[in-house]
């Protein structure tokens, strides 16, 4: 949530793709948090596969370019 306060605050054009990849891996926490609620506690592939996505793609990726936009953006607060 603060990452995506942060995009809006400085206007980043990506922000609705971001976005997005955000709320896709929420959505896929949901589904695994449901699934354990049901007594199945065995994560599931996919959702490996989207973690290992999440901490290696989404993060050299999309934050990283979030991270160069605010600071090219310069150093002045929005």
């Amino acid at each position: 949530a603060t990452e995506e306060i942060m995009m809006r605050l400085y206007a980043y054009p990506d922000f609705a793709g971001h976005q997005l990849e955000h709320a896709r891996l929420v959505d896929q926490i949901d589904q695994v948090r449901a699934e354990f609620g049901k007594g199945h506690v065995q994560p599931t592939r996919s959702f490996s596969t989207a973690l290992h996505h999440w901490f290696t793609e989404h993060i050299r990726t999309h934050d990283v370019a979030l991270a160069r936009f605010v600071q090219e953006s310069g150093s002045d607060s929005p």
